[in-house]
């Protein structure tokens, strides 16, 4: 996602602000220390950014006690978070899908969370927090908690991040870096927050930096994603034509066709073949495969081959609070419930008259409302949320899902009726792990991406990375590949090498059958640790003018060691 001028400005003030503060943690919080006990004013001091200096004096002069827990004062009341709720009801339902995809992304690294916080400092939603305290209804306004990268991001309508050292309150102070970025609709005014705290003790490494650095690059990347969505969510008046359909554009259209699934391994070709056949047969269509594996990219392509003309009109059962799934697929006339439009609203169902209803996370859809689907599925036909009439309605519908759904039949979680009426023609979407060098094809397809978002040259991958790809399990499929090839892009200084690459892709796990991917990947980290040995030597060789006993002290090992290493690496010392 490409960056405006003023937001590329603000990202790269705050990675220079990073670079420059990132070791001063220690002296922070002394001076917190000191205010706190000692009433010795920060403002002024080089040592504390002045806008967290001025933070701490209005937090201490409304009486904001530093060790107050997380409570019923700083959470608001259940009645009042559900209003809250309802007010933000068009946020959540179109920040809730980015949010769980970059949450599942990102689900096996614990030293990362996210949240939504409204316009109001209101959280409304997390992900991969430990901290049980943390929970939606938490008001980070500074009148309630006082110093926080939310409230600071809210006082100036800017990003703004945070050191633990900085936080005021003693709770929250457990994230040890804290990044808030706000978005806004189309008016300028700000929507909400999206905020990603760090969690990690920090190390004060380079290392550590560049990945904070990574986060940082990504959080902007994922807020921008928000903000054009929001944008892209506005009201529409959508126009009929004259039987009664939605005429396509404003978002309605399927924009991949077979032809942009990259892939030609055995599994990815079969795959193909299945879904072009299907897509020319009447019947409805269920897509089954993990979480990233491209179910909806098989969506868009079936759509655009069997009825491209009419509308393409994607709900994710998942997203939406059951409360208001409902009225999503099924509309609903003005007046039938508090907060609805005046003229009330188009459901999905009526917009897909014509063309293809796509259904994704089929499997979360709730219990109470499948006979009803299952009935429109029968009848083609749908009655609006506080309505008196049936609308007549022709749509194919393409389901997916990333669960065993005859296993929850079995389990009676899902109907059975609906689920065979839903798998009239079954496709199973292979995992990224069984595609072989489709992993290779689609890695340099998102290396390029990347590096065209980042404006550098194209980067290479040298054998090891492709190696070290090859072996690697891909829980989260194509679209953890994905994420860790922006990662390494974002962290490479030339060609892209094992060091680029996060700690997750170098910790395979040892699995029966799996033993020898798990050796070999040892073998890879051996080679790393040497990449990076034979880096150091050199670079401390040239410092030291090929001093062999000066460079020896520096690396910390013994004439003899280095001048071994000098030759097993086949390094030249003259």
């Amino acid at each position: 996602m490409t960056l405006d001028n003023t937001k590329s400005s603000q990202l790269n003030e705050i990675l220079s602000s990073l670079d420059s503060w990132f070791n001063q943690w220690p002296l922070i919080d002394q001076k917190r220390s000191d205010f706190l006990d000692y009433n010795e004013d920060s403002r002024g001091l080089p040592i504390v950014r002045n806008e967290i200096a001025e933070s701490w004096a209005r937090s201490k002069n409304k009486g904001i006690f530093p060790q107050r827990e997380i409570s019923s004062k700083t959470l608001l009341q259940p009645y009042l978070f559900d209003k809250v709720l309802r007010d933000n009801r068009t946020l959540l339902q179109t920040t809730q899908p980015i949010l769980r995809e970059v949450a599942s992304d990102f689900s096996r690294m614990n030293s990362f969370g996210i949240g939504l916080v409204d316009r109001n400092a209101i959280l409304l939603s997390v992900h991969n927090f430990p901290l049980k305290q943390i929970q939606p209804g938490l008001d980070f306004s500074e009148d309630k908690i006082g110093t926080s990268a939310v409230s600071i991001s809210l006082a100036q309508n800017k990003p703004a991040y945070l050191f633990g050292s900085e936080v005021y309150n003693e709770v929250l102070r457990f994230s040890k870096f804290i990044v808030s970025i706000p978005f806004h609709d189309l008016a300028g005014r700000v929507a909400g927050f999206f905020v990603a705290p760090y969690f990690q003790k920090l190390q004060y490494t380079e290392e550590e930096k560049q990945l904070l650095s990574f986060l940082v690059t990504w959080q902007f990347s994922t807020a921008e994603k928000i903000q054009q969505a929001i944008h892209n969510n506005r009201p529409k008046q959508y126009v009929l034509d004259p039987n009664n359909r939605v005429k396509i554009g404003d978002g309605l259209e399927a924009v991949y066709s077979f032809q942009d699934i990259i892939g030609n391994s055995p599994s990815m070709l079969k795959a193909k073949e299945i879904a072009y056949k299907i897509a020319h047969s009447p019947g409805d269509i269920l897509l089954a495969g993990e979480s990233g594996t491209g179910k909806e990219l098989f969506a868009h392509a079936i759509h655009n081959e069997c009825c491209s003309p009419g509308p393409f009109v994607a709900i994710n059962c998942a997203a939406i609070p059951e409360n208001l799934i409902e009225s999503e697929l099924f509309g609903y006339e003005g007046g039938s419930f508090s907060g609805a439009e005046r003229k009330g609203r188009m459901g999905k169902m009526e917009m897909a008259n014509g063309g293809t209803l796509f259904l994704d996370e089929i499997g979360d859809m709730p219990l109470s409302l499948q006979p009803v689907l299952l009935r429109v599925i029968d009848d083609r036909k749908v009655m609006r949320v506080g309505g008196n009439k049936y609308l007549p309605t022709n749509f194919r519908i393409i389901s997916a899902t990333n669960k065993d759904l005859y296993e929850m039949v079995k389990r009676k979680e899902f109907r059975e009726d609906l689920y065979f009426r839903l798998a009239a023609l079954k496709l199973q979407i292979p995992p990224l792990r069984n595609r072989g060098r489709d992993i290779i094809d689609l890695a340099q397809f998102y290396i390029k991406q990347s590096c065209d978002q980042l404006n550098i040259p194209l980067l290479e991958m040298e054998p090891d990375v492709i190696e070290c790809l090859l072996c690697h399990d891909w829980p989260g499929n194509i679209r953890e590949l994905k994420n860790y090839m922006l990662w390494a892009v974002t962290l490479a200084d030339r060609n892209i090498c094992l060091r680029n690459l996060p700690d997750e892709i170098l910790k395979p796990d040892i699995k029966p059958g799996n033993e020898d991917s798990y050796i070999h990947m040892l073998n890879l980290k051996q080679r790393m640790i040497q990449e990076l040995e034979i880096e150091s030597i050199k670079k401390t060789m040239t410092q030291c003018d090929n001093n062999i006993s000066k460079a020896a002290k520096i690396l910390g090992i013994s004439r003899p060691t280095l001048y071994r290493k000098l030759e097993t690496y086949d390094l030249d010392n003259t």
